[in-house]
């Protein structure tokens, strides 16, 4: 039962591909459809886990917990109340279904084998809805070859596949994990999505140089992986050099250029708008923000519309302060803490990288690492903390101290 319901979560999230704009954006009083249906899940899920607590459990988010607190109390003075109280409840949802993952591992209810099914669910979803788009001329951005699926919310889509990518390095399957991450980054690309393309170049990357030159890493499992790192970056060069939708992409990969008058869509003004008025603004405010939503009264002042502003960690300065943003960079440090207790290379030391840098990108360069289509990256999380804590059956784990 409580399996059936996270996975019909995952459905969910999966399907934004064919779901219509409305689904997400406002339609009573500036509550959504995915609101409600966060609403309705986090009662069920709060009710599981409080009958199966553990505060132990909940140690590793206690930062997104006071994040979730913190926004929900700063409803009281934002402008914009709705707003601070959906993100405080996202965060809460996004909690509860991280603790409803280990409670259901640590009960050998939920499997590894379960989580890669997920996994293939968000892909296969997200790629059938994608060739119903192609099929009926939906394009994303006005280019020909693209597709976001039947939804408008392109984020979204190629949110989703990046957060799916920790989920599939957690398999032992090295043909699996290939297939798999040259399907996400095929998906990806048909979005057209800079920053979620990118992000994923800068996962496969980096898990590679830290490998590589890892001292635990032997000789030969080094050239394997620089055959295969090379291999792809040849194949991924010629599919944007012959193809149409390569090129598409690199023309807005080209509007990333300051130096040819580039403006990342815009986001470079508004975000230098949103550093300055932090940098300029008195300390209380500083301290303590004012309210989540804020970011959207800087805009249209500084003669934006009103947007937030595209990064996590100015929208939480600028509406929790250097409070909340403590709190946020507590959380990257403990996915890092936790990805440090395993041996490079083992599945588990990917995942946590792949979702650090997922989630330092997204904060970064887009924003929203608290909605609904991160969930798999949080659930790759879940499994690696409990894998960690409590030795898993069929368990990716290379034996490690687990005291820390």
């Amino acid at each position: 039962m409580k399996k059936g319901l996270l996975f019909l979560v995952i459905f969910i999230s999966a399907a934004t591909s064919f779901f219509p704009e409305q689904f997400y954006t406002s339609i009573i009083g500036g509550l959504s459809l995915s609101h409600l249906f966060i609403g309705g899940f986090l009662l069920f899920f709060f009710n599981y886990n409080i009958r199966n607590f553990a505060s132990s459990d909940w140690k590793i988010i206690n930062s997104l917990l006071f994040l979730c607190l913190f926004g929900l109390l700063s409803a009281i003075w934002s402008p914009y109340p709705l707003i601070a109280a959906i993100f405080g409840i996202k965060l809460f949802f996004i909690s509860n279904v991280f603790i409803t993952v280990i409670i259901l591992l640590k009960k050998q209810k939920l499997e590894l084998k379960d989580i890669i099914k997920m996994a293939k669910i968000v892909i296969v979803l997200t790629i059938v809805g994608q060739i119903v788009g192609l099929i009926l001329g939906v394009n994303v951005y006005g280019e020909e070859n693209t597709s976001a699926g039947l939804s408008d919310n392109v984020s979204a889509i190629a949110g989703q596949l990046l957060f799916v990518t920790p989920l599939i390095l957690l398999s032992k399957n090295n043909k699996f994990q290939k297939l798999f991450l040259f399907l996400i980054f095929i998906a990806i690309l048909l979005t057209l999505r800079r920053s979620s393309l990118i992000s994923f170049f800068l996962i496969i990357i980096i898990i590679f140089l830290y490998n590589f030159f890892s001292k635990k890493t032997n000789i030969k499992a080094k050239f394997k992986s620089l055959f295969s790192i090379v291999g792809a970056g040849i194949l991924i060069s010629v599919i944007f050099i012959s193809t149409n939708i390569g090129s598409s992409f690199l023309n807005r990969v080209d509007e990333l250029d300051p130096s040819q008058e580039g403006t990342a869509s815009g986001r470079y003004n508004f975000q230098g708008g949103g550093i300055d008025y932090v940098l300029d603004r008195d300390f209380i405010p500083n301290i303590m923000g004012e309210g989540m939503g804020y970011s959207l009264i800087v805009n249209i002042e500084n003669g934006f519309i009103p947007i937030g502003m595209h990064s996590d960690f100015l929208d939480i300065i600028i509406g929790l302060g250097f409070l909340g943003l403590i709190g946020f960079l507590l959380f990257y440090y403990r996915v890092f803490k936790i990805s440090k207790r395993y041996t490079p290379g083992t599945p588990n030391f990917n995942s946590g990288i792949a979702l650090l840098v997922a989630l330092g990108s997204i904060s970064l360069f887009s924003g929203g690492f608290f909605n609904i289509n991160t969930i798999p990256g949080y659930i790759a999380l879940a499994y690696i903390y409990a894998d960690a804590k409590y030795n898993l059956k069929n368990s990716t784990l290379r034996k490690i101290n687990v005291s820390k």
